[in-house]
């Protein structure tokens, strides 16, 4: 009979790991799903205002140091604009659905563009 009690807990233990591992992955699902779009509307607004900011005071413009912070926001607003919106679905949804060759676009894009842009930048000697 003492046998039998301890099976059952055992197995009620392990139904009840699973469920709050269950509640933990949707509780971490709904803060990607609310923070990773955040962040994209954060970064692609707060970029577009850097690049206002030297569109309008053209004194911005005149240091070379100042160029390098305007290559900068240029480049993360084409990541916020490009690359996160789709990182951003992935991680949510934890799917592909764009197919296979927006699959290799967006690859090269990360991979080949992101690194590059941002070591030419940092590089970027005047």
């Amino acid at each position: 009979m003492n046998a039998t009690n301890t099976t059952r807990n055992r197995t009620e233990d392990s139904n009840d790991v699973t469920i709050a591992g269950a509640v933990v992955q949707t509780e971490i699902n709904a803060a990607y799903a609310f923070l990773l779009p955040l962040l994209t509307v954060l970064t692609i607004l707060t970029n577009l205002g850097i690049i206002a900011a030297f569109w309008k005071v053209h004194s911005l413009r005149e240091k070379p140091s100042n160029m390098i912070i305007l290559c900068l926001s240029v480049f993360d607003l084409l990541q916020g604009l490009f690359f996160l919106p789709i990182m951003s679905h992935f991680h949510i949804s934890s799917r592909w659905y764009f197919g296979e060759i927006v699959c290799q676009i967006w690859v090269a894009f990360a991979d080949v563009f992101r690194h590059h842009v941002g070591v030419s930048t940092a590089c970027n000697k005047r």
